[in-house]
């Protein structure tokens, strides 16, 4: 279990809140076996033998998101087949390597049926998949589980302006106008993260910070706008609080998250300002 609480001006005060909260066990459960599924790495995805688990993942907890008992019903069916028939093994594994992958390549940029605007990805369902198995898919390979959109909506952006990767040998400046700050359109709080496009990890640095939000105290410039740094090293112009190192060599892509999404970003129609180059 994963609990975000944001600092605020208070940090003692924050951290005393937190030590208070607590979990206790009601009854005597008993704790579940877990199963033994294969253990695959983010540069080598699994191909037929994802289907060898099928009845230990899906018999293991019930599925929270409606509608999917036709594709759980197919998995279990993919499954018996490729154990039992070594000729339809070889197809399956085939099809996996020429249409799934295919299918996860095309869908990546706009995580599933979501929109780009900006080179910013914003999903069309997040936490709550319903019947879109792409998405949640996605989204589980690249973060693992995500909240529910009333809780926080998150955007997705892996290139600058033109198109181009993000990368740390280059420096971009983000940009947002004084009558749309990141604050404006979130109940709670912002954060923005920068992790490597393969594993998905923050991005090790001296300095080790991994996000920018209101903790890191950012200044706002003279008419009112925020601009956030992105770079190896601290741009001459950029206050400490609105930089983030990117190391040199690295490809990464910006998670930016708004805590209980208001106006724009709860409706759909807001996104970020585009990643500008400004060196490299």
């Amino acid at each position: 279990m994963l609990l975000r609480v944001e600092l605020g001006d208070d940090w003692n005060e924050a951290i005393r809140l937190q030590n208070q909260f607590s979990f206790r066990a009601t009854g005597s459960p008993k704790l579940p076996e877990i199963p033994k599924t294969p253990i695959f790495d983010l540069e080598k995805l699994p191909g037929v033998e994802a289907f060898d688990f099928a009845d230990v993942a899906l018999d293991s907890e019930p599925d929270l998101n409606p509608g999917l008992e036709r594709y759980a019903a197919n998995a279990r069916a993919v499954q018996q087949a490729s154990k039992d028939d070594p000729a339809e093994r070889e197809r399956i594994a085939k099809a996996v390597r020429e249409k799934g992958y295919a299918e996860f390549a095309k869908y990546g940029p706009t995580i599933g049926h979501g929109v780009v605007v900006n080179n910013w990805a914003r999903p069309a369902v997040v936490g709550n998949y319903d019947i879109d198995y792409i998405a949640r898919t996605l989204i589980t390979e690249g973060g693992i589980w995500a909240n529910v959109m009333p809780e926080v909506l998150y955007y997705r952006a892996g290139e600058d302006s033109t198109g181009a990767n993000l990368t740390g040998d280059n420096s971009y400046t983000l940009t947002f106008p004084k009558d749309a700050l990141p604050q404006s359109l979130a109940k709670y709080f912002w954060s923005v993260i920068a992790v490597d496009s393969i594993h998905y990890r923050v991005l090790p640095n001296p300095t080790k910070r991994y996000l920018l939000n209101r903790e890191t105290k950012p200044e706002y410039n003279s008419d009112g706008s925020l601009t956030l740094y992105f770079a190896a090293e601290k741009p001459a112009n950029a206050p400490d609080g609105n930089w983030l190192p990117t190391p040199k060599g690295s490809i990464y892509r910006l998670t930016f998250r708004f805590y209980g999404p208001i106006g724009g970003v709860a409706n759909g129609t807001y996104f970020p300002p585009p990643m500008m180059k400004t060196s490299n």
